[in-house]
């Protein structure tokens, strides 16, 4: 199982969460086996310095894992105004954390879109899997 957190804390409380759910079914998590992976823009975390991920294994994740979950779920989603926003936020706040940014920096999504050489949005991709659907 793996869950994408910004930091120590998020990693911390996600833990624990699912700790308590798995205790309510009455499983149990084994904390020696437990490792933890973290990848961002600490300086002082030995696994940012270890692992370089390019650009292009970033968009492969992005295709195969987020625009996958994102494009199924939309199936059964209403075609409306705020699940758009929903999905374009959602894809942008991926593309943010992935080029190391934060929402405080206010870098636009047009800027955003350019770093990582996209130029359509996750709607456009539902839209067009949906029109291939009902033809």
């Amino acid at each position: 199982m793996g869950f994408v957190v910004l930091d120590e804390q998020d990693s911390n409380y996600m833990i624990r969460k699912l700790h308590e759910q798995y205790n309510n079914w009455g499983l149990d998590i084994n904390l020696d086996k437990t490792e933890q992976l973290t990848i961002g823009r600490d300086e002082d975390n030995m696994c940012c310095q270890m692992i370089k991920i390019t650009m292009k294994m970033k968009k492969l994740i992005y295709s195969t894992i987020i625009e996958s979950i994102v494009t199924y779920a939309s199936k059964t989603l209403k075609v409306n105004k705020k699940n758009e926003n929903r999905s374009k936020a959602l894809e942008m706040n991926f593309w943010r954390r992935l080029c190391g940014l934060l929402r405080l920096e206010h870098v636009r999504n047009d800027e955003i879109q350019n770093r990582v050489h996209r130029s359509k949005y996750i709607t456009d991709t539902i839209n067009m899997k949906r029109l291939i659907k009902n033809t």
